[in-house]
Parts: structure tokens; C-alpha cells; sequence
């Protein structure tokens, strides 16, 4: 017989108990060590599963991108690198993003859209169900990236629920900081 418990009450209890331990369904079901900042996150697909490149393709459950910066300023989460000279391997995220604030003293901001952001090849794709937001094509430092438009909202917890390769690096910076190109 299999044991249930609520997933609240394990990450209550964590890590004074091994709740945690007790969720299974990770490594074909052999179960395995999440925490609340990663649940069921960073799952490794195996490569012949997809027609992808050096970073491997993982699925996130629920993948915390970290906060969301900048005081009321714009900011963009660039997703991966490419090279603009060259053809490039699958990366980016295909998937969910949610967006989360609410505090006596910050008031509230939640939102939740639909976002593509790949490259591969020599081709890109970019699609979300926000319409004001915007993915693309942006430089960072002198470099290529593909990347997501966060939205003014100052300080936020950014999730992820999805595919995603394993070169995507995830940073956030202020829009001020980029180029986008096209």
C-alpha cells in the first residue's frame, strides 16, 4: 500500500523529518531528494528522447527562476546563449511562467502566460500568451541571447513549469541593460 501524504505538510515539516523523502515519482519511480526551492525540478530526459543538442533536455515541475528585480523598472530573462554565426543546437523553454507578489507592503502581482523562446539550427521560435510581453533575440554584454520580457512589476518570484535545455542559463537583468535585435 502506498503511503499519502500532502505535499504542504511535507514542506511544513522539511527538513526536520524526511517527508520530503517520502514523495516519489523521480527517477522512474526509484524516488529521490527535492526541496522546496526545486519541487520536482531539473528532471533529465534522456537523450535519445529528443532530437537535441550538448545541453540535454529536462522537464521542471515546478522550477523557481528566482526574483525578479529592479524597482519598477523593466526587466527581461535572457534564457540561452546562441551563436549568430553559426547553425546552433535545440535550446531555450517551451512551457509556463508564473509570476508571484503579494505583501502588505508591495501590494500585488501575479500573472501566468504561455512562452516559447527556442533556437536550433538556424532558425528561432517565439511565441507567449501575454501580449505584453515580448521574446526575441537580444544582446547581453556582447553576446547573443534568446530571451523573455519580464514586465515593470518590481520584485517578484519568477516560476517555470516545463521543457527547457540544459545550456539555458536563466539570468536576469534590467531591460536597460540589453539590445534587442529584429
Amino acid at each position: 500500500m502506498i503511503e499519502k501524504i500532502l505535499l504542504n505538510n511535507a514542506l511544513n515539516e522539511w527538513p526536520d523529518s524526511n517527508s520530503i523523502s517520502k514523495l516519489v515519482g523521480l527517477n522512474n519511480g526509484e524516488g529521490g531528494n527535492i526541496t522546496p526551492g526545486n519541487i520536482l525540478s531539473n528532471q533529465q530526459i534522456a537523450k535519445d528522447s529528443f532530437l537535441v543538442g550538448d545541453g540535454g533536455m529536462s522537464y521542471a515541475a515546478i522550477k523557481s527562476l528566482g526574483r525578479k528585480g529592479g524597482d519598477g523598472e523593466k526587466s527581461v530573462l535572457l534564457v540561452s546563449r546562441y551563436n549568430s554565426n553559426q547553425r546552433n543546437d535545440f535550446c531555450g523553454m517551451l512551457g509556463r511562467m508564473f509570476a508571484l507578489r503579494g505583501h502588505a507592503a508591495a501590494g500585488l502581482a501575479v500573472y501566468m502566460c504561455d512562452v516559447v523562446c527556442v533556437t536550433a539550427y538556424n532558425a528561432f521560435k517565439f511565441s507567449h500568451s501575454d501580449a505584453s510581453m515580448r521574446c526575441g533575440k537580444c544582446t547581453y554584454n556582447g553576446d547573443n541571447y534568446i530571451a523573455v520580457q519580464l514586465g515593470s512589476s518590481a520584485y517578484f518570484n519568477i516560476f517555470f513549469t516545463g521543457f527547457y535545455s540544459g545550456n539555458c542559463v536563466f539570468l536576469n537583468v534590467l531591460e536597460s541593460e540589453i539590445t534587442w535585435i529584429g
